[in-house]
């Protein structure tokens, strides 16, 4: 699956606050050593990452569903138009067959 950019510099952003706190190449009982008595900057860092994170995963979710309602409306419109395994519109039949399994 090609990633994409906004995913790479989330990726990126993420690892580099773990450098920024020494969570990288650290033993895990040496993490709080670097400069924090406790993990509530670590905490706060995540829970902001987290929140990115569920941003993201909500609009990829609603873009999905605005693609997914469009290309029944499609189908609805023009199901003459797909009515056989070497149709116009099969690519479109087979992968709403896929979203519908997987949800």
């Amino acid at each position: 699956m090609k990633e994409s950019e906004e995913l790479k510099s989330s990726r990126a952003a993420y690892l580099e606050k773990l450098k920024k706190y020494g969570a990288i190449s650290m033993p895990a009982s040496a993490h709080y050593t670097a400069g924090y008595n406790d993990g509530s900057a670590i905490l706060h860092d995540v829970a902001d990452l987290c929140e990115e994170a569920e941003r993201q995963l909500i609009e990829v979710t609603k873009q999905r569903d605005d693609l997914l309602a469009a290309c029944i409306k499609t189908l609805d419109e023009n199901g003459h138009l797909a009515d056989g395994d070497n149709c116009t519109l099969i690519d479109l039949v087979r992968a709403i067959a896929r979203v519908k399994e997987s949800k």
